[in-house]
């Protein structure tokens, strides 16, 4: 998308997952038995992996900030996404 806007692509994307069998599935290029069912999409994300267009690492799975706009959350697991965020709570009073 950027290079069809003009913006070359000078460093990889990251991508953040929580899963250990994902991120080895798509940096090991084997061809396993157990990994036919795997969808054409995570084939050219493995792709982009391997032409250091995309880098994938591992995030821990209460460390994913954008479970906060996915899942409902524990309110200390909210609030401390929401501070890795950089969203503050106003708490804005009426005075009179």
């Amino acid at each position: 998308l950027l290079s069809k806007m003009g913006l070359p692509q000078k460093v990889p994307v990251h991508v953040w997952c929580d899963s250990n069998a994902v991120i080895s599935i798509v940096k090991n290029a084997g061809n396993h038995k157990a990994n036919k069912h795997i969808e054409i999409r995570f084939l050219f994300t493995r792709d982009l992996v391997e032409l250091g267009r995309l880098k994938i690492a591992y995030c821990a799975t209460q460390e994913m900030t954008a479970d906060i706009l996915t899942k409902a959350l524990l309110t200390k697991q909210f609030l401390k996404l929401r501070e890795k965020l950089g969203v503050r709570d106003l708490n804005i009073s009426s005075s009179t």
